[in-house]
C-alpha cells in the first residue's frame, strides 16, 4: 500500500485508489503518516482533530474514527497497519511506500551527485523529486496542527526546483526554465532567489534588455510589498548585467571606460624636461613611456632631456613630485646664503 501527503492525502493499494472521505479520519491518516512508525500520543491526535475546543467523549469518538480508518486500510482488520500501543497509536509503513521520504531521498542523492560534479545525474534525480507532487502539500487537511509540516514541505519542493534551474543553468538550458521561471515569480513574488534565476535566465539567452525589465519588476514589487528595495546579491546581478552591456559597447577593460586625457601643450608635452650636457645623453622624461616601463632611452635624433629637478646625484623619494624636490633645494641654498652674511 502506497502513502501521499505531497499534495491531498492520497492512498493506494495494488496501484488503486482507496477513498478516505472522512476530512477527521484524513487528519488521523495525516497524522500518522507525519510521525510514521512512531507512536503518536492521543492528545495529539484530539488537538489535530479539535483544536482547542474538544468534546467530553474526544478519546471514544478517536477511538471510532481509528477503527473506521484502520479497516480502510486493510482487507483483515485484525492485520492493519495502525496499531494501538499504550499511550497512543502508530501506522507501520515502509520508507518507499511514502513519498514524503522518497522525496528526501531523491533529493539527497541529487546533492551527493551535484558535490561529486555530476550536474546530469543531479537533475535528473532532482526532476524526479519533484515528480512526486500532486499539489500542496496536505491540501486537503486543514489542520492548524499540520500547518507547520505543511509549509515545511512546501518549502523542500521550492529548495529543490530552485536547485534544479541551478543546473539546468549551469548545462546551458537557459531558454527551457524561462517559463517555469516567469511563472514562479508569478506565484512566489517575494522570493529574491527566483527572481535572480530568471534575469541570468534572460541575460545568457541574449534577452539582455528583459533581464533589465525583469529586475525593474522585482525591484517594484519590493518596494511596494515590503517597503525595502532588494538583497545585495540581486543588486550585484543587476549591475553585473549593466557591466556586461558597457563592456561591448565601448572600448577598455573593466565596469568603467578610463577618462580620457587631454593633450599635453608646452613643457607638459616634455614631462616638465629640461636639456642636461654629457657624453652620454639619454632621453629620461617623467612619466615618459607606458605604464610601468620605467625610464626609456630616447630614439636616435632627438634632443637629450630630463625632467626638472631630476639630475645627477639627486635622489628623490616615492611620492614626492619634482617640483617638491626643486623647492626644497633652493630653500636649503637661500638658508646656506644667509648663514654665510656678516653679522651686523
Amino acid at each position: 500500500m502506497d502513502f501521499g501527503l505531497l499534495g491531498p492525502v492520497a492512498v493506494r493499494r495494488a496501484g488503486r485508489p482507496v477513498a478516505v472521505r472522512s476530512l477527521r479520519q484524513r487528519t488521523v491518516l495525516a497524522m500518522l503518516l507525519v510521525h510514521a512508525n512512531e507512536v503518536v500520543p492521543v492528545e495529539a491526535l484530539i488537538d489535530a482533530l479539535w483544536e482547542d475546543r474538544p468534546p467530553r467523549t474526544a478519546r471514544n469518538a478517536l477511538q471510532a474514527h481509528v477503527g473506521a480508518l484502520r479497516g480502510r486500510l486493510s482487507e483483515r482488520p485484525d492485520r492493519g497497519l495502525v496499531r494501538t500501543v499504550p499511550r497512543g497509536y502508530q501506522l507501520l509503513v515502509d520508507r518507499d511506500r511514502l513519498d514524503t521520504a522518497r522525496f528526501a531521498d531523491l533529493v539527497r542523492a541529487a546533492r551527493a551527485a551535484r558535490d561529486a560534479g555530476r550536474p546530469d545525474r543531479a537533475a535528473a534525480d532532482l526532476r524526479a523529486a519533484l515528480a512526486l507532487w500532486r499539489g500542496p502539500a496536505l491540501a486537503d487537511v486543514p489542520s492548524a496542527a499540520l500547518a507547520g509540516t505543511a509549509a515545511a514541505l512546501d518549502e523542500a519542493r521550492l529548495q529543490a526546483a530552485d536547485d534544479r534551474v541551478d543546473l539546468d543553468l549551469w548545462l546551458g538550458r537557459h531558454a527551457a526554465v524561462t517559463g517555469e521561471l516567469r511563472a514562479r515569480v508569478a506565484s512566489h513574488p517575494l522570493r529574491e532567489r527566483s527572481w535572480e534565476q530568471l534575469i541570468l535566465a534572460l541575460y545568457r539567452g541574449g534577452r539582455r534588455a528583459d533581464a533589465l525589465l525583469a529586475y525593474r519588476d522585482a525591484d517594484a514589487r519590493l518596494r511596494r510589498e515590503l517597503g525595502v528595495g532588494p538583497a545585495p546579491a540581486l543588486r550585484d546581478l543587476h549591475r553585473r548585467v549593466l557591466a556586461a552591456g558597457r563592456r561591448r559597447a565601448g572600448p577598455g577593460r573593466g565596469d568603467r571606460a578610463a577618462p580620457a586625457r587631454r593633450p599635453a601643450r608646452g613643457r607638459r608635452a616634455l614631462g616638465g624636461c629640461r636639456r642636461l650636457p654629457g657624453p652620454q645623453r639619454r632621453r629620461v622624461a617623467a612619466g615618459g613611456g607606458p605604464p610601468g616601463g620605467g625610464r626609456q632611452p630616447a630614439p636616435p635624433g632627438r634632443p637629450v632631456v630630463a625632467a626638472r629637478g631630476v639630475g645627477p646625484g639627486h635622489r628623490r623619494g616615492p611620492g614626492v613630485p619634482a617640483g617638491a624636490a626643486r623647492r626644497r633645494r633652493r630653500g636649503r641654498r637661500r638658508r646656506a646664503a644667509h648663514a654665510r652674511r656678516p653679522a651686523v
